[in-house]
């Protein structure tokens, strides 16, 4: 979901897709160099064996995997992509999808009926979305430096619960706070921060699915669901504007902050450094052509997700198989 306001192409208008951009990257790039991996619930498993890094050694059985020879990305794609003839990915997004879009029918029910149990809901939420990022990336992180090279174990200790309460509280602030441009950073970075959890944490074909499923959803929910009138629900309930990064008139939604997010994560820990960049220029093209769209259209609110998200991922496909 995208919106801006009447008016010719401003630089600002790219501010905020090039600060998302760069946030996805950090936090990408500590995942990529961090043992941490984040285990997928067991709702969202797919097949043993089924690959869900392609940097990763060939073979998951020690056994088999000692001397065997290192399949490349384009191997391992052809090889696994039997995954995508199960229902397993399908119903995976299913279980994702639902609870998304029932989320986002509550937030806007109660911006509507029952505001004052809106400010509670998005205290909770604002709350633990902070907290989640600040563990992962500055609780767990640091804490797995500290034992590596033998720090105390209270040091570690204090890294993990001590360093994200203090930046959860931090973030917290910064996203209410009526600077655009500071509300903006701390948005994104949480955004940003959720998306890479995400690439980590969710199945490579699952996610594959989720990004088609979440773009088709899009488009549905801005067309003729809860979003299509966001204009004016943004002007009778301000406090909805928590959850979308604004800048001088260019507004973007916290749901493709995390995707576009996902996307450099999925791409940059599944392919690598060059793979990411070219997802990171699809996502750059497929913002521009959501700007043009809307100022042509005299401002409103588009679909955010289908233009980038398809060409980000597309050519970063390609790449792999040519």
């Amino acid at each position: 979901m995208a919106q801006v306001k009447k008016g010719k192409i401003q630089v600002a208008y790219f501010v905020p897709i090039f600060m998302i951009l760069a946030f996805a990257w950090g936090f990408g790039f500590v995942l990529s160099i961090s043992s941490i991996d984040s285990d997928e619930p067991s709702y969202i498993r797919e097949e043993p064996g089924a690959l869900k890094k392609l940097t990763e050694p060939t073979g998951a059985d020690p056994t088999k995997a000692k001397g065997a020879k290192e399949l490349s990305p384009r191997e391992k794609l052809v090889l696994d992509s039997k995954t995508l003839t199960t229902l397993i990915p399908y119903t995976n997004s299913i279980l994702i999808v639902a609870p998304a879009a029932a989320f986002v029918a509550v937030l806007m029910f109660l911006a509507r009926k029952h505001k004052r149990i809106l400010k509670y809901f998005l205290v909770a939420f604002l709350g633990l979305m902070s907290f989640r990022v600040s563990f992962l990336y500055f609780g767990l992180v640091p804490a797995e430096f500290l034992y590596h090279y033998s720090f105390f174990e209270e040091r570690a200790l204090i890294a993990t619960w001590g360093m994200p309460m203090v930046l959860a509280a931090l973030m917290f602030y910064l996203v209410l706070i009526k600077q655009e441009l500071i509300s903006l950073a701390a948005l994104t970075f949480l955004g940003a921060g959720v998306g890479g959890s995400l690439a980590n944490m969710i199945p490579f074909w699952t996610l594959m699915v989720l990004f088609f499923a979440l773009s088709v959803l899009d488009v549905i929910m801005v067309s003729k669901g809860h979003l299509k009138h966001l204009a004016e629900d943004l002007e009778r309930e301000p406090l909805l504007k928590v959850f979308m990064a604004i800048y001088r008139g260019m507004g973007t939604g916290l749901g493709d902050i995390v995707l576009y997010s996902a996307l450099v994560a999925f791409a940059l820990l599944n392919f690598g450094v060059s793979h990411a960049l070219i997802a990171t220029c699809g996502i750059l093209i497929g913002w521009s052509i959501n700007i043009v769209f809307l100022i042509k259209r005299g401002g409103g609110v588009l679909a955010g997700l289908p233009a980038p998200i398809l060409l980000g991922l597309g050519p970063l496909f390609l790449s792999t198989f040519f």
